[in-house]
């Protein structure tokens, strides 16, 4: 396994998260433009707008725990295993954020509030700050270039 190509293969896969939500953001913005809203659309927007802060809290907050379950309980274990659990770990941190992206383009869309295109904007930057490159994976997993070199041979 090479550092590089595992590097590139989870950068690829939170591009194609971050694009996704992107696409379904732009695209129940356009439909939203198009439909007619009642009154009972917007009362229903402060319940989706509740679930939806509170979906993203919970994401938040079980990436954060499933990291550091995942640093603890591969501690000795070898690089490849321990680099393999971190694409784990991202990827569902990725999932759970995309998750609340795509409601907030659904709320979006049923509601006709544009507040949840703002969520759907911090759902984006969540996912950016989970983006990975070579100094987040040596911090999360605590390995040095050298553990890189060694480990990977």
């Amino acid at each position: 396994m090479n550092f590089q190509s595992f590097l590139r293969v989870n950068q690829i896969i939170a591009f194609a998260a971050m694009s996704s939500v992107i696409v379904i953001l732009f695209v129940m913005y356009y439909l939203k433009s198009t439909m007619t809203y009642t009154e009972e659309d917007l009362e229903m927007s402060m319940l989706f707008l509740i679930i939806n802060v509170a979906v993203l809290a919970l994401s938040f907050i079980v990436s954060r725990f499933l990291k550091s379950k995942i640093v603890d309980v591969t501690k000795n274990a070898p690089l490849p295993k321990r680099l393999s659990a971190y694409r784990i770990h991202m990827i569902f941190s990725i999932a759970f954020y995309e998750m609340v992206g795509f409601m907030s383009g659904i709320f979006m869309f049923i509601s006709g509030q544009d507040y949840f295109l703002f969520i759907g904007l911090a759902v984006l930057l969540l996912i950016f700050m989970a983006f990975p490159n070579r100094m987040k994976i040596k911090s999360a997993l605590r390995i040095s270039d050298r553990d890189l070199i060694e480990g990977l041979d």
